[in-house]
């Protein structure tokens, strides 16, 4: 028997044994002695070859069913519970039948969580990708539904574009039957004139034979706004011609609010009367158009037969306000104020369509200054009625907004933001009177129609404006040549109609001419204005009938006196010689100047100028412009100085032709008589401040401001009242010419 069958008899004997021992013990001595019976049993009372050991630790070296501990003097306290802490895994079980094999309770509870949650993991992934799935799906769906209903939209759109397109042709078509019928039934004629170098779209109706009639808009209007004036007119015998003012409608646009002065209005207008051969012309104008119309009859008085004008009465020049600063005193809010800065108003008036801007301006009924509360713009304050007045229909309406859509505001509104340098061209003709025969005819409902009314029934109109008569037609408003169409057309027509058949006189600078051939007209106009060879000769005959009175007044006693004897005395001789020898080194001088260019009254260039002034000693150079009718007051008396004032030059330079020179000598208002000293200019002369502010003062007041001035010697007493009493003679000579029989014409 071997070793290892001795071992497995003796260990579970061992183990009772010792069970048995520790349990009886009741403490554990160092080295416990074996019981009685167990020694006995054995055969002694020692057990040597048992290993001693204590309950803690195993008899045998394998066994690993109790943790190995250090002995310990006391036995330690088992835990509380020996159970672990949950949870656990808890399943159904029903007695009698079996237990699944995938048992939860199979395992360690920490595996038994891991897997739960690996498994409560997995099912929630599995739930959200579906969730997800879902998601997508319904995503793809009401994207599918989106496209369907964009295209079912989409085809809708083009269906209702279609309509509406065909819509808008059809009242595209009719506004254009419409319009064309508007036109084509006063068979009005338009076409493109050009005048003082730019475009003007014109609308003539008439045999041009007939009476010329001109007819000027105001803002915001075109020529349409004419339209009942140009068939009864022209039905009665007038040729009458509208034009589309510069930046207005088909006529040419220019940026800058510089090019709408009214010294350009003028000019284009002047240019329309020349374009028709015509010397004179009936004019009428509303708003802006009366502004032109003015100030035509204060420039050239000779090319206008009789003005009408409405809406707007002549207000003369305040030297002491410019019409910015007059209007700032009704605030921000005044639409003319608001109107000064550039782009302000256009942007406004871009908030709404043109057809709407033009229902504002049409159609207002107020009767104040059109002043709007503060923070508002105008546009923006007027209101359009609810129901469109008789006198105008839409279509019409459309024709100005068509214009206005193609021209835009810019041009129109120039028209005030060259308010200030009107103010400034129209400082020569301060005090000027109107003496056209005028006729004012205004509405009693009009913009700021009590102050227009007590201003044109007072003395102060009367008396700038003579020869004036005034209307009022009590329930018109603005535009009342087309609210009141058959009354303000006759009024014109009686108007003209009297001029036309009765013989009037005009006072125009200084001159009265009767009703005449007006070729007649500007003919004796420029005679009187330049001299001719009758005047020289009528000159030359005063000055030998006054020599002969001279001789003839002269005492008896010096015809008794021997000539023979006073030829012999050699102090005459000496004085003879003398004076021979002062008469010749005087016409050396003259001819010297007249070398120079001194004795006539000549023309230079841009280019010609500084030579011209810096040769000199004294220089007299008028700046002028050939279209300015004041110009050739002043060239007429300057070319009658000339000669007169051989050791002054006399010079003049077309404005518009040398502009550095006008910029460099800051030459703002024409005419401008410059005067230079050694080449410097010492003094000028701006318009006809200096001579009295009117048109119809003599060279010899023109002569006497320059002689204080410096630049002309002053003349004998005798050569004073040479020029004097001719002068007077041109005058007596001129009248008489006026009394001559009528019938003449």
């Amino acid at each position: 028997m071997g070793f290892g069958a001795i071992r497995s008899i003796l260990r579970p004997l061992s183990r009772t044994l010792v069970s048995r021992v520790a349990a009886s013990c009741s403490s554990a001595p160092l080295i416990p002695a074996a019981k009685p019976e167990l020694c006995s049993f054995l055969g002694g009372s020692r057990l040597p070859w048992i290993p001693m050991a204590n309950h803690f630790h195993s008899l045998s070296l394998t066994d690993t069913r109790l943790p190995k501990r250090r002995p310990m003097a006391h036995p330690k306290k088992k835990r509380f519970k020996l159970k672990p802490p949950g949870p656990y895994a808890y399943v159904q079980y029903t007695p009698g039948e079996p237990i699944a094999s995938n048992n939860p309770n199979k395992g360690s509870v920490k595996r038994r969580n891991a897997k739960k949650r690996i498994g409560q993991r997995r099912a929630f992934i599995l739930s959200e990708k579906k969730k997800r799935q879902g998601l997508v799906q319904e995503a793809k769906r009401k994207k599918r539904i989106k496209e369907v209903e964009r295209k079912m939209a989409k085809v809708a759109r083009e269906r209702a574009w279609e309509e509406r397109l065909a819509e808008l042709q059809r009242l595209e078509e009719e506004k254009k039957k419409s319009i064309t019928r508007i036109m084509t039934t006063s068979l009005v004629r338009e076409k493109k004139i050009k005048t003082n170098g730019i475009w003007l779209n014109v609308a003539e109706k008439g045999d041009e034979g007939r009476p010329l009639v001109l007819l000027l808009h105001g803002f915001p209007e075109t020529w349409f706004s004419w339209r009942h004036q140009i068939d009864y007119l022209s039905s009665h015998g007038y040729h009458v011609v509208a034009p589309d003012l510069r930046g207005y409608g088909d006529s040419e646009f220019l940026p800058s609010h510089e090019s709408y002065t009214v010294s350009h209005l003028v000019a284009d207008v002047i240019g329309l009367l020349d374009h028709y051969g015509t010397a004179q012309a009936f004019v009428a104008g509303h708003d802006w158009g009366s502004v032109i119309g003015w100030s035509l009859c204060l420039f050239r008085p000779d090319r206008v037969k009789g003005f009408i004008s409405l809406s707007v009465p002549y207000s003369p020049r305040d030297p002491n306000l410019k019409p910015s600063e007059f209007s700032k005193t009704f605030g921000d809010g005044l639409y003319i104020t608001q109107f000064q800065k550039p782009g302000r108003a256009e942007a406004a008036f871009a908030k709404h369509d043109c057809k709407t801007v033009m229902k504002k301006f049409l159609l207002t009924t107020r009767t104040d200054f059109m002043v709007a509360p503060p923070g508002t713009e105008i546009i923006d304050d007027l209101v359009i009625p609810s129901e469109i007045p008789e006198w105008i229909t839409e279509e019409e309406i459309q024709v100005y907004a068509d214009k206005f859509q193609k021209s835009g505001f810019t041009g129109p509104l120039n028209y005030y933001r060259a308010m200030d340098l009107n103010w400034e061209i129209l400082a020569p003709w301060e005090g000027s009177k109107i003496l056209v025969p005028t006729k004012f005819i205004a509405g009693g409902r009009d913009i700021g129609a009590k102050e227009t009314m007590e201003y044109v029934k007072g003395e102060m109109f009367k008396s700038i404006v003579p020869n004036v008569e005034v209307v009022v037609i009590e329930d018109g408003h603005h535009f009342i040549q087309q609210e009141k169409a058959k009354h303000v057309s006759e009024e014109i027509l009686s108007f003209f109609n009297k001029l036309r058949t009765t013989e009037f006189e005009i006072e125009a600078f200084g001159v009265w001419a009767r009703k005449m051939d007006p070729d007649a007209v500007k003919s004796t106009l420029s005679n009187l204005a330049f001299g001719n060879v009758l005047a020289a000769a009528a000159r030359d005959y005063k000055k030998e009938v006054l020599a002969n009175e001279k001789a003839q007044s002269s005492n008896p006693v010096n015809e008794e006196v021997d000539l023979d004897e006073l030829m012999d005395d050699p102090e005459l001789e000496k004085l003879h010689a003398d004076r021979i020898a002062a008469l010749k080194r005087e016409v050396e001088k003259r001819e010297a100047f007249k070398r120079q260019g001194h004795g006539e009254y000549r023309e230079v260039s841009e280019g010609d100028f500084l030579g011209e002034v810096t040769r000199s000693q004294k220089v007299i150079c008028h700046f002028y412009h050939k279209e300015f009718y004041r110009c050739k007051i002043m060239d007429k008396h300057l070319k009658s100085l000339a000669p007169r004032h051989v050791d002054t030059k006399f010079i003049r330079v077309d404005a518009e032709n040398a502009p550095f020179f006008v910029t460099k000598l800051a030459i703002k208002t024409l005419p401008c008589v410059l005067l230079f000293s050694k080449g410097v200019a010492i003094d000028r002369l701006v318009g006809f401040q200096d001579l009295g502010t009117k048109d119809d003062f003599t060279t010899t007041k023109l002569e006497n401001v320059l002689i204080k001035k410096g630049m002309l010697s002053k003349k004998k007493k005798e050569e004073d009242d040479e020029d004097a009493e001719y002068q007077e003679s041109v005058r007596r000579s001129v009248r008489s010419s006026e009394n001559l029989d009528s019938d003449s014409d």
